[in-house]
């Protein structure tokens, strides 16, 4: 399966001799490989991978877990600083959620901060995965970077303001119509 596959998506609740495996046949067949650490308890098991990852998208507890430092607080100039530091272990592509107040990315060719739309948050639950599914779907239509990431800003936008935990009619129309530009 991971021949044939455009991408790989984990996250840290596998078990270390799965990640390794999934690393190692990603390496094997030139498959880019991108992780969510799931939760902050979990972050510390993608360190030893993140030269090996194209994407990570962490929350800010999660980020500073995966640097190793203390978590300064929900400041986006602090998760810029922290990506930067992502980035130059390894990983290409960073996409950090800043709870209901947006996200901030960074890439070798640019970085910054995405403002949340939202005018009004009903649920965060599913946010995280909205985002990154949203990116993913961007990546894998050949869309370039930044536009994959403003579309996991739009549905973060969406998913905030709705009671449900996966939007049940969420679609590429929806998600541009919600595109910060």
């Amino acid at each position: 399966l991971l021949r044939y596959a455009a991408r790989v998506m984990f996250d840290g609740s596998l078990s270390e001799a799965a990640m390794k495996t999934v690393v190692r046949l990603a390496k094997e067949y030139g498959v880019p490989l991108c992780a969510d650490p799931a939760s902050a308890r979990l972050a510390y098991k993608l360190r030893p991978f993140l030269a090996d990852l194209h994407l990570v998208v962490p929350n800010q507890v999660e980020e500073a877990e995966l640097c190793g430092v203390d978590f300064p607080g929900y400041d986006p100039s602090a998760s810029l600083t922290l990506a930067r530091r992502l980035l130059a272990a390894g990983v290409t592509m960073v996409v950090v959620t800043l709870s209901d107040f947006g996200l901030d990315y960074a890439t070798a060719d640019e970085m910054g901060y995405i403002p949340p739309t939202h005018m009004h948050m009903v649920d965060s639950t599913g946010t995280g995965d909205a985002v990154t599914a949203a990116i993913l779907f961007g990546l894998l239509n050949d869309l370039p970077p930044i536009e994959a990431i403003r579309l996991g800003a739009a549905a973060a936008a969406i998913t905030l303001q709705s009671a449900e935990t996966v939007v049940p009619d969420l679609s590429l129309d929806m998600l541009y119509d919600h595109l910060i530009v």
